[in-house]
């Protein structure tokens, strides 16, 4: 299993923000390792909410179907993803901080099949799309895009 870690600090308030960040049909909005999401069904965010997600991975893409495990809004969200290549298990927590909100996003990788072959070099991978994606997170915030296609936390 691979484990990694990022932190990102944005100027946007804590409800906004998980609003945004905890609806994964954005997450290629600010996420440069997807392609694509889509939402399986509508309404408010919940537990067992299930998105079509496609991953750009090491050249490849990568169809995944992720569900909803934790919901704790606004301060945390936990998503499995499922593919042939693996298990993908997403943490992530917000944190009202005096400028904004904090994000801190963990991510355990269980490969699978063929994938297992990759293993040496997946925490690099990793830790290289750990950091791309807090850039993307910030740069979201910046662009004003949580505003649109938030989530209801209803």
């Amino acid at each position: 299993m691979a484990n990694v870690e990022g932190t990102a600090h944005i100027a946007t308030p804590l409800r906004e923000a998980f609003s945004y960040f905890a609806e994964f049909a954005n997450i290629a909005e600010w996420d440069p390792g997807v392609i694509s999401s889509t939402k399986r069904g509508s309404g408010p965010l919940v537990v067992g909410d299930t998105y079509d997600v496609v991953s750009r991975f090491a050249g490849r893409s990568i169809p995944m179907i992720y569900e909803v495990t934790m919901l704790d809004a606004p301060n945390r969200i936990c998503l499995r993803g499922i593919s042939e290549s693996g298990q993908a298990d997403d943490d992530i927590r917000f944190e009202s901080v005096a400028e904004g909100t904090k994000i801190t996003w963990r991510l355990n990788f269980a490969p699978r099949g063929i994938a297992h072959l990759a293993r040496p070099v997946l925490g690099v991978l990793l830790r290289k799309l750990a950091r791309a994606t807090m850039d993307g997170m910030r740069e979201a915030a910046l662009a004003e895009a949580p505003m649109r296609g938030s989530a209801s936390l209803d």
